[in-house]
């Protein structure tokens, strides 16, 4: 587990003394998840943070309607919470999903951050952590605001290759805002 978070912080651009890196490890517990298993429910105030050792997960959201959205997609070597959970200490709006055999490392945030937010070298770690994912949103907000289906999908194609191979059709459709039918289309429109 170690070598894990010394690779994630390394591609980072921080380098994290052994003490620290021992110190982090202790927090976390490798947790295995099944294809199409919940890490977070609906509802959920779970509050969980977990790194991907080995495998993908979603973010999703069901509307009043019960029509589903994919939020976002997380891989190998990609931390995750519910910010929106952690932050405002209400229920998670959203479920995140295993959508292949995954295996994370798993930790307690309050526990975790009651030891890292007195340290002046993990603030800044964790400042960057956080501005790396507030870009991610705004970056999907711009996309959803600015450019038409075919336009996203062919953005995602170019910035995230390794996620347009592994997610299903189906899914990309969800989180492209549209149905999988017309995303077929534009797909096959492009061959």
């Amino acid at each position: 587990m170690k070598d894990f978070f010394q690779a994630y912080f390394q591609n980072m651009s921080f380098e994290v003394s052994e003490q620290k890196l021992e110190s982090l490890a202790s927090f976390f517990t490798e947790q295995k998840l099944s294809k199409g298993q919940k890490f977070i429910e609906f509802h959920d105030t779970s509050r969980k943070i977990a790194f991907i050792k080995k495998g993908l997960v979603r973010f999703f959201l069901n509307t009043f309607e019960g029509q589903e959205f994919n939020v976002t997609f997380k891989l190998e070597n990609e931390f995750f919470m519910s910010f929106y959970t952690i932050m405002t200490r209400k229920p998670s709006p959203f479920a995140i999903e295993s959508l292949e055999d995954s295996v994370l490392y798993v930790a307690d945030y309050d526990a975790v951050n009651s030891q890292l937010e007195t340290d002046p070298f993990w603030i800044q770690v964790l400042k960057k952590m956080y501005a790396h994912n507030f870009i991610l949103k705004a970056e999907r907000e711009i996309q959803f605001l600015v450019y038409d289906t075919k336009t996203r999908y062919l953005n995602l194609l170019e910035s995230r290759p390794d996620l347009v191979k592994r997610v299903p059709q189906y899914h990309l459709a969800l989180y492209l805002g549209v149905n999988p039918v017309s995303l077929n289309r534009i797909i096959k429109s492009l061959a």
